[in-house]
């Protein structure tokens, strides 16, 4: 369940860590991603929407927004759905362990949230290893026939 996080193998957090200088130029960006499952019968949107801060001394990504949504046709069931947000990088030099969030959109199929709000996370800085995004996996069944799908809209270093 952690692929949107990626591999990290031992991580710090760092207490007292401070947020980048206010007088930055920031960049708000928003990308939408479409993927349907093997069958052409489940569709799944996300819109992950960030903010690019640059200090001079680095890039700094923070997720704001993340909405979407997954739709089966009419003959499709989907037995269980969770979308999977987090952003993961280093902030001001030190190690940072990956800040994500799971919920279970089984119910509704449909999502919004506001992890900068909601979460307070801290920004990051894309290292190699670094992402900022979503993903969604979901179980579906048609009659008899089970399968998943998983659908990711990230950025990445």
């Amino acid at each position: 369940m952690k692929k949107l996080i990626g591999v990290l193998g031992v991580a710090i957090i760092s207490a007292g860590l401070f947020a980048p200088a206010a007088s930055a130029q920031i960049e708000k960006v928003s990308t939408t991603r479409t993927a349907y499952d093997k069958t052409y019968g489940v569709k799944s949107t996300i819109t992950i929407e960030y903010e690019i801060n640059d200090t001079g001394k680095g890039e700094y990504y923070k997720l704001t927004k993340v909405t979407g949504s997954i739709k089966p046709e009419s003959l499709m069931t989907i037995t269980h759905a969770d979308v999977e947000i987090g952003q993961n990088g280093s902030y001001s030099g030190k190690p940072f362990a990956g800040q994500y969030k799971t919920y279970d959109i089984s119910k509704t199929l449909k999502y919004t949230y506001y992890p900068d709000k909601q979460l307070k996370w801290k920004p990051v800085i894309l290292s190699p290893i670094g992402i900022v995004g979503a993903n969604i996996h979901a179980d579906i069944k048609r009659g008899k026939s089970k399968w998943s799908m998983d659908h990711t809209n990230s950025v990445r270093y």
